[in-house]
């Protein structure tokens, strides 16, 4: 299937002696994307350094940035509130965020009165937290030891990073309180207006039918798919023999090819027209 390709990281590759064909591939059965091999850590370290190098005399331009970035956690962290809240056991309850970013989904549900905390495997995001006075821990969820009893397990914008994404629904599922709902954000790879693709530091590309058929496979039943902004906004809760998900591994290949062309015609007009309209509601 296609995918991008970071001439940075295929550089990194050579350099750490990896010299094999890289390719990304989609299973017949779920539907699901994986990578020929998974990413390397040596690799993967240096593209986020990459990503947050910037020069010292663009220190405006680096807070704009980290601005954009701390205002749409914010609304990400809202939005989670309004949709998965309410289908958790207790109200306020217990709650997790997988991989926090920033920590502000954290927040949120501390403000709202959960008893949350979060857990991040870049040590870069302590100082965030510590900024937010937040309960939040540097690890990976599936190694660290946690109690377990969750209402409400949440992971925004990043199962894609998870290697072993079936072990990972496992422990999600072991952790969970009865009754407790997972919450899964994902960005909409099939919209029109998105023109992302998988690259190296992905590890597993899921669409929404794709994530559904994994979560009944791991024994969770979707309860709420919810389209937003941009984002799929996925509830789900553990349940013995859930019911089969449908999903079409050859539509998804066929809107994988198709997305490029799709975008050109239809998703950069489409957010040309959206950005002339903010213009001229900012004026």
């Amino acid at each position: 299937m296609p995918f991008r390709t970071d001439p940075h990281a295929e550089e990194w590759r050579r350099a750490e002696g990896d010299t094999s064909a890289y390719t990304w591939l989609l299973c017949r059965n779920c539907g699901n994307a994986y990578p020929s091999e998974q990413p390397r850590l040596a690799v993967l370290q240096k593209i986020w350094n990459a990503s947050r190098t910037v020069s010292p005399s663009d220190t405006d331009v680096v807070e704009r940035i980290w601005d954009s970035r701390r205002w749409a956690a914010r609304i990400c962290a809202k939005r989670s509130l309004r949709l998965f809240a309410s289908h958790a056991p207790r109200q306020p309850g217990r709650m997790i965020d997988i991989a926090c970013g920033l920590g502000e989904t954290v927040r949120r549900f501390g403000d709202a009165g959960w008893q949350a905390e979060g857990i991040d495997a870049d040590p870069n995001m302590a100082e965030h937290h510590r900024r937010l006075g937040i309960a939040a821990r540097i690890g990976q969820f599936e190694t660290m030891d946690l109690h377990g009893g969750y209402d409400l397990i949440q992971i925004a914008h990043a199962i894609y990073f998870i290697t072993e994404p079936m072990r990972f629904l496992g422990a999600v599922r072991e952790k969970l309180a009865p009754g407790g709902v997972f919450g899964i954000v994902l960005a909409d790879f099939m919209a029109t207006f998105d023109p992302g693709l998988p690259s190296y530091p992905h590890s597993f590309f899921p669409t929404a039918a794709s994530m559904h058929y994994a979560l009944a496979l791991a024994g969770f039943e979707t309860i709420l798919t919810r389209h937003w902004g941009g984002s799929i906004y996925i509830a789900a809760r553990a349940r013995e023999n859930p019911p089969h998900a449908w999903v079409s591994p050859g539509l998804i290949l066929l809107g994988y090819r198709t997305k490029p062309l799709r975008y050109a015609l239809l998703g950069r007009p489409y957010l040309a027209l959206r950005r002339a309209a903010k213009r001229l509601l900012r004026r």
